[in-house]
């Protein structure tokens, strides 16, 4: 069995600079297609996090840092606080995503896509995203081995 350890540059994964002056706004809308595209989904219902992770939302309005979605499809959604891409164009917002959720067609505005890049490789296990799951601050590589430690337990607990 093959474990997706981190981004795959092969794959359905995505990275676009997003067009929006505040990093919470997109955010924001990310989080709005996500929550409105599972209710729309088989199961019918809203995400078990929408209510805890909209309340977080509506407390802190003025966050300004980098994000992990961890429930998108496929694999987790990254959302950079993105002052490091390009001084001459202003800030700009970052997103590491998957493909197979239907961002642009649901509304999101994106800027420009990204091919390849030596960031996200560079900076894994630097930079901190804000999980939307406990609401920790964590690296990428961090997040990504909390993951597959729990997924190595519930493969225990089903062999047992």
């Amino acid at each position: 069995m093959r474990i997706k350890h981190d981004f795959v540059t092969n794959s359905s994964s995505a990275s676009y600079i997003l067009d929006y002056k505040r990093l919470i706004d997109a955010i924001k809308k990310m989080l709005d297609i996500f929550f409105e595209n599972w209710k729309e989904g088989p199961r019918g219902t809203p995400h078990p996090h929408e209510r805890i992770v909209k309340k977080w939302l509506k407390n802190n309005p003025n966050f300004d840092g980098n994000i992990i979605i961890p429930w998108t499809c496929n694999y987790e959604t990254f959302i950079y606080n993105g002052d490091w891409i390009d001084v001459a164009r202003g800030r700009s917002i970052r997103v590491d995503t998957c493909r197979n959720e239907n961002w642009e067609d649901d509304g999101l505005m994106i800027k420009r896509y990204l091919g390849e890049d030596d960031y996200y490789n560079e900076n894994r296990e630097s930079d901190l995203f804000l999980d939307l799951t406990d609401f920790k601050m964590k690296t990428r590589h961090k997040f990504r081995q909390e993951r597959r430690e729990q997924f190595e337990k519930e493969l225990e607990a089903i062999k047992k």
